[in-house]
């Protein structure tokens, strides 16, 4: 995923409900940056950009936005969008996280890819990952309809 070992420290924030194998829901993890993660994006190069993260070998339906630097692409605003499609102000601290995360979008020293799936060109299914140097911040979200 990150072209570096990573050992997560317990979320500093996270909304996780049981989907009960449904397979629809949202899903997000706020952690500290590993100290190894910072490393890693700090010396951020092609292979980073290229190679990283790996598209599973268990689903190839999947498209894939490798690693970038912010601020983010405006072809990619719509994943965007779906990562954050949800109600936030239902979910307690979630604004917040939200508006942390589009801040870091629009500067450098933010790293961003996705994995999606669409359907008639509407995203279906997403797993977004931002890396924020500046606050020292990874983000994990997962979006399913």
């Amino acid at each position: 995923m990150f072209d570096t070992e990573v050992k997560l420290e317990d979320p500093i924030f996270a909304y996780d409900p049981k989907r009960y194998g449904v397979g629809d829901g949202y899903t997000i993890f706020v952690y500290a940056l590993p100290e190894s993660l910072r490393k890693r994006f700090e010396n951020a190069d092609t292979r980073l950009f290229t190679n990283f993260p790996k598209r599973s070998p268990y689903n190839l339906r999947e498209n894939i936005e490798h690693w970038r630097e912010a601020p983010l692409d405006q072809q990619l605003a719509r994943c965007l969008d779906f990562s954050l499609g949800i109600n936030s102000s239902e979910i307690k601290g979630l604004d917040t996280h939200f508006n942390d995360i589009r801040t870091a979008l629009k500067e450098k020293g933010t790293f961003y890819a996705f994995f999606y799936e669409h359907s008639d060109r509407r995203i279906t299914n997403i797993e977004t990952f931002i890396v924020d140097l500046v606050r020292g911040r990874l983000y994990y979200i997962s979006h399913d309809t």
